[in-house]
């Protein structure tokens, strides 16, 4: 894809995106997300439902407190969850 160059003995680097290559990336995402929570959501159970809701309240308990390493390690199990 041209993302990374490796370069003999020196190792490998990823190229620097443009704005409009970020933005159309995380365009595709976004899609690609949407897709995921709408085939999700039916397949859910009232204890999965329990058990993001809780996730959810401590995302914003961690981002109340400024603690940004719980909250990203709780937004990682939110996701996995869902």
């Amino acid at each position: 894809e041209g993302l990374v160059t490796v370069r003999p003995r020196r190792g490998a680097v990823v190229r620097s995106l443009s704005k409009e290559e970020f933005l159309e990336l995380y365009q595709v995402r976004e899609a690609l997300e949407l897709m995921a929570v709408k085939l999700a959501v039916p397949r859910l159970t009232d204890e999965h439902f329990d058990e993001l809701f809780a996730l959810n309240r401590a995302l914003d308990g961690h981002a109340k407190q400024g603690e940004v390493g719980q909250f990203f390690d709780a937004n990682l199990a939110f996701h996995a969850g869902l």
